[in-house]
């Protein structure tokens, strides 16, 4: 039986359409995803992202067991600073692509992939030989996102804390919105400004129906998300990023420092000797939709596969991003079957606001 987050009941009484993602039952839309989609990049979009994993790492031992096991720094991050990292196998593949909020210098809280919860307590666990403290918040606690031009304006409104102050990737912990205490964070998955906000399980219900009564705010289905990140470039696991490509074959290696000494770093030294094999690219097709594992050809030549694709509701283009091992020189052809889509490579991201 799949899971759901406190916010379920609200999702049906809002006549969503449920869909199963990675063990939970989740909103996969409500009005329909061009039209939430749209409504985001303008106004407020509300996300139940109450699916993702919470897990807390704390004690004296805490940094020196993140730093072993993430790809990026720890130690000289900033007590209210949020940074972005992978944790990686033996190989340097991605176990997953993860957020860290530095509470204390003895105290984080690791954000993950809903799919890759489990996976991450047993990796986390078993590479635990530093003696931190390691704790799953994922079912006590909620988490939402309010991503759009007018999410500042909207959650100023539900608090005194002065929002507008917080920058990109920082947080605070004592922030209260319509009087539920709150972590805050200016983060997002959409390409927007935005918010994710983490609260107690019970203040959820409340706080999702109190934003939802300002008329610039909808909910928004991860259908709509979806299509936001692709828009805007951004990593999904398991598209994106797997256990078998690390960060380097897709352009993400500024989030990892060579400088340390991590889980998985010899395997990316001997990629980066021997040279990167591949690079993600953007690709646009006139004739329709490059779908997730459509083949990629240059000419006559496989170079490489489809990650992502969609039909971009702000560009209105056919959009995707692809894995390529070699540069093209010639015709670029998207195949899935007998299905031919000529493509033309454009610069990442699609979107930017």
């Amino acid at each position: 039986m799949s899971k759901k987050t406190p916010l379920y009941g609200e999702h049906t009484k809002l006549g969503a359409k449920i869909t199963e993602f990675a063990g939970w039952s989740m909103p996969l839309q409500y009005t329909g995803i061009v039209a939430e989609h749209n409504f985001t990049r303008s106004n407020a979009g509300l996300f139940d992202v109450s699916h993702m994993g919470r897990i807390k790492v704390t004690g004296e031992q805490s940094i020196s067991f993140l730093e072993h096991i993430l790809s990026n720094n720890v130690t000289d991050m900033k007590e209210g600073q949020i940074r972005y990292a992978f944790i990686l196998n033996e190989s340097g593949g991605v176990v997953d692509d993860i957020l860290v909020y530095r509470l204390s210098s003895r105290e984080y809280l690791l954000v993950t992939n809903a799919a890759n919860h489990e996976k991450d307590l047993q990796w986390l666990n078993k590479h635990n030989t530093h003696g931190a403290t390691i704790k799953d918040e994922t079912m006590e606690t909620g988490q939402l996102a309010l991503q759009g031009p007018k999410a500042l304006e909207v959650l100023q409104g539900l608090t005194n804390f002065p929002l507008d102050a917080m920058r990109y990737y920082r947080f605070d912990c004592n922030v209260e919105l319509a009087k539920i205490p709150c972590l805050v964070s200016r983060t997002g998955y959409t390409g927007e400004d935005g918010f994710e906000i983490y609260c107690m399980k019970d203040g959820l219900i409340p706080l999702w129906q109190e934003i939802l009564e300002n008329e610039n705010v909808a909910p928004i289905g991860l259908g709509a998300r979806d299509t936001l990140r692709l828009e805007a470039a951004l990593p999904l696991y398991g598209h994106e990023l797997n256990e078998d490509i690390t960060p380097l074959q897709v352009g993400l290696g500024r989030f990892v420092n060579m400088n340390k000494d991590f889980l998985g770093k010899a395997a990316l030294e001997e990629q980066i000797s021997a040279g990167i094999p591949t690079e993600l690219v953007g690709l646009e097709t006139v004739k329709g939709i490059p779908r997730h594992d459509y083949v990629v050809y240059d000419g006559d030549n496989k170079i490489g596969v489809i990650t992502s694709g969609s039909f971009a509701p702000t560009l209105k283009k056919h959009i995707g991003m692809a894995i390529i091992s070699t540069k093209p020189t010639g015709e670029i052809i998207v195949k899935a079957g007998s299905r031919t889509l000529p493509a033309t490579i454009v610069p990442l991201p699609f979107y930017k606001r």
